[in-house]
């Protein structure tokens, strides 16, 4: 009874259009969302989304492939050459090949020289580093193998009188190109280095009957500054028959070919003179002596062994750090160190260089 009559007041209290509004009202956006629910599922809204779906799975693929486009569109330089490198290095190897078919004996001739140094200045220093026990017969093989390769070169090339460029006069060529200058100055530089290897050999031979082995080191350096001096001397004259020479023999030289020289000559200049001022400086070594360290006498108080050669010490020397060696230990020992054994204490600034009878492996080829 009270329900009803709560549910009647109600009704009396809520005007009837009101209530008519609401239930038209939501008809209506009942049906707007019937109608949209029913577009969003036909035929052709699924397609699309499947399509979508398939093409792009990841949504963040557009921004990275703009990302990607952007840097394609704007590479960086190194990527530039490194591109170029990548396709031109079939076109670089196929050159490559056309120059070694063309001077194939050239390269051959080369080849054999650098290889034959390498393994003349390893057999050298090693035969140097035993000292009395070096074998003399090594020695004379080592001689005698360079020297056939000098003379079997200058036979074999003797119409172009290549032993010219040793002592600074012009070979007997028809016309001095790039390849002939880079060929004779490259030859002719090893050529001498076989010539100082023999030097150096030969000293082997007799130097603890000539020299202490204190300035043997010193020999070999200066005789390796010699060598490296004499040896940017004889470019000089194939160079400047590079820079004036002409097809056509009667064609007088031009401006452009005598400032190259003028700059060549002043590059070379400073060159040598920085090469002299090392060679003074080894000869000024050399007649010094052992600067390094003096004569001393170990009293019998005091331990009696070489820390190099763990053995009674011969001819003791006491370095500036007050250390004390055999002679010829730390002799051996500072050819290729610029410090004390013990101590690391630096007793020159620079490491000695070619003291343990190497020589240079550096082409002189300007």
């Amino acid at each position: 009874m009270n329900r009803n009559s709560n549910h009647q007041g109600i009704h009396d209290t809520i005007p009837q259009n009101t209530v008519l509004d609401l239930e038209n009202e939501v008809r209506n956006n009942v049906q707007i969302e019937n109608d949209t629910v029913m577009n969003f599922f036909n035929s052709n809204n699924l397609n699309g989304l499947m399509s979508e779906v398939v093409n792009n799975p990841n949504p963040n693929e557009p921004q990275q492939a703009q990302q990607i486009n952007t840097q394609e569109q704007n590479p960086s330089f190194a990527n530039l050459v490194v591109r170029s490198l990548q396709s031109s290095f079939p076109f670089f190897i196929i050159a490559l090949v056309k120059l070694l078919h063309q001077h194939f004996f050239g390269f051959l001739v080369v080849l054999g020289f650098l290889t034959t140094q390498h393994f003349a200045n390893n057999i050298l220093v090693k035969q140097i580093e035993l000292k009395d026990k070096k074998q003399v017969k090594t020695i004379l093989l080592l001689i005698g193998y360079l020297i056939s390769h000098i003379l079997i070169y200058f036979q074999i090339f003797n119409e172009n009188n290549l032993e010219k460029c040793l002592v600074f006069l012009p070979p007997n060529v028809k016309k001095m190109d790039t390849w002939n200058l880079l060929w004779i100055v490259i030859c002719s530089d090893t050529i001498f280095k076989f010539i100082i290897i023999c030097i150096k050999a030969i000293f082997t031979l007799f130097n603890f009957n000539i020299c202490s082995i204190q300035t043997r080191g010193n020999f070999y350096s200066t005789v390796e500054a010699f060598g490296s001096l004499y040896r940017s001397l004889i470019p000089i004259h194939p160079w400047i028959l590079f820079l004036f020479h002409f097809e056509d023999s009667n064609q007088s030289p031009k401006t452009l070919p005598l400032f190259l020289c003028i700059v060549y000559i002043i590059l070379k200049l400073n060159q040598l003179y920085s090469l002299i001022i090392e060679f003074v400086k080894c000869i000024h070594e050399f007649y010094q002596g052992f600067p390094y360290g003096t004569n001393t006498v170990v009293n019998d108080s005091e331990d009696q062994i070489c820390p190099i050669c763990q053995d009674r010490y011969k001819n003791p020397i006491n370095l500036k750090c007050q250390h004390v060696f055999c002679a010829d230990c730390v002799s051996i020992w500072l050819d290729k160190e610029n410090s004390c054994p013990m101590c690391r204490t630096k007793l020159f600034i620079n490491k000695p260089k070619y003291r343990d009878g190497s020589t240079s492996f550096s082409i002189q080829w300007f």
